[in-house]
């Protein structure tokens, strides 16, 4: 992925992160020119977003099957645990179904 497309992600989200007071979705994207997955540049990413909008206002989903250009859905999925898992037990629970749930006003299973 080229840095500005991440500059641009980035300040696209820091731009509605101001409009909007509740919940917004970790964004993805795949870079249809890149040979292979940039993990430190989605982390990165990932870092501006939670600081951004903190566990209370992310959850994870995914842009299958568009990510499969660039990566196995296991390989987005692994990413985002690896990035998670530095978030307490409750922030991770948050951002992989409970905010969405609350969100969407449906029941978890």
């Amino acid at each position: 992925m080229q840095a500005r497309q991440v500059d641009r992600e980035t300040d696209f989200l820091l731009q509605l992160q101001s409009e909007n007071s509740f919940i917004k979705g970790i964004v993805g994207w795949t870079d249809l020119e890149a040979d292979e997955l940039a993990i430190d540049q989605y982390l990165t990413y990932l870092d501006q977003v939670l600081e951004q909008f903190t566990p209370q206002r992310l959850m994870f989903g995914s842009d299958w099957p568009v990510c499969t250009l660039t990566a196995t859905f296991d390989e987005v999925c692994d990413i985002m645990n690896l990035y998670i898992g530095k978030l307490s037990a409750h922030e991770q629970y948050l951002i992989m179904g409970e905010s969405a749930a609350l969100f969407y006003n449906i029941e978890r299973v």
